[in-house]
């Protein structure tokens, strides 16, 4: 390197420094461009990740700061693409969703809400069970865990779910 690359890597200032002089003005841009101040500190926070990662090369730029500045933007681009891609998403699923299915009877939404209302695995599981019609090696291999641990699981939630709507639950084998 230069004797002049070295002077200005001399006179660049540390991460720290920098960090502490730009991390608000990187949370503004992002928030101009995403309107979402949430969105626009973890923004911000990424692209101080990328910066200090080259910090050894970005240090010596003339001005380091618009290295930061032109990160921040394409994260804020790239943000808006994904927010417009999971709006889109959703509304396609929403459409769907209004296409194809029907309001519940009141016996058939509380049924439901017992159910969310189970530990999230066992939830899955009685859904896995009686929605997709999966035998426990399909559950097992949705759940990502043995079948016996499936079995398990899909007994805790029948019996669970019977004693949150109040009835006796039959043992009966899950041969399923």
């Amino acid at each position: 390197m230069s004797a002049a690359g070295d002077s200005a890597r001399a006179l660049a200032p540390s991460f720290d420094e920098f960090f502490a002089r730009e991390l608000k003005t990187l949370e503004a841009i992002a928030y101009g461009l995403t309107g979402r101040w949430s969105l626009a500190e973890e923004l911000a926070q990424e692209a101080m990740l990328v910066v200090y990662r080259r910090w050894h090369r970005v240090a010596g730029y003339d001005d380091p700061a618009a290295f930061a500045r032109r990160v921040i933007a394409n994260k804020a681009v790239s943000a808006f693409r994904r927010l417009l891609a999971e709006a889109r998403a959703i509304n396609r699923v929403r459409q769907r969703r209004e296409q194809t299915v029907e309001v519940l009877d009141e016996p058939d939404e509380r049924l439901w809400a017992a159910v969310r209302a189970l530990p999230p695995r066992q939830a899955q599981a009685l859904t896995l069970r009686y929605v997709a019609d999966l035998d426990t090696a399909g559950i097992a291999a949705t759940l990502e865990c043995s079948e016996g641990n499936a079995r398990v699981i899909l007994h805790r939630a029948r019996r669970a779910l019977a004693a949150a709507l109040g009835h006796q639950l039959e043992e009966v084998s899950d041969g399923a």
